[in-house]
């Protein structure tokens, strides 16, 4: 049956509203434009470690990343170098402001650099601070 919009009771439905807008505005990243691209070759491919990091995945997807190698082996810190014929199997991140200085903390041993871009967006991954030029 229909009503009319003067039959409609205004009142719970406007409280019902805010009830779930203060639900949404909650979310603190729902409204945040996820804006950066990170590649990550390591322990950012692994779930886990991605939850440990955010308290929650931002999702990835597959990425090859061309003109770098990997370096390091077993237990020692992994790293990237310029390497002209080479490519990198890894993830590509999207993260908002929030979750790329959270990662910034997170990998206070490596330098975030440009290695490539996606659509004139940079594409980001972590350097040993040692290794960036």
């Amino acid at each position: 049956m229909l009503h009319s919009y003067n039959q409609i009771p205004h009142k719970n439905i406007n409280m019902n509203f805010q009830k779930c807008l203060q639900i949404i505005l909650e979310e603190d990243d729902l409204f945040e434009d996820r804006k950066h691209l990170v590649f990550g070759y390591n322990t950012l491919m692994d779930l886990k470690i991605r939850k440990k990091i955010w308290k929650t995945d931002p999702g990835s997807k597959p990425y090859t990343l061309s003109g770098y190698k990997r370096i390091g082996e077993g237990k020692e810190y992994k790293d990237l170098h310029k390497s002209k014929n080479s490519s990198v199997k890894g993830v590509l991140l999207n993260l908002t402001d929030k979750q790329l200085n959270i990662l910034d903390k997170w990998e206070e041993r490596y330098r975030r650099v440009v290695v490539g871009n996606s659509h004139s967006n940079p594409i980001y991954a972590y350097i040993i601070k040692a290794h960036v030029d």
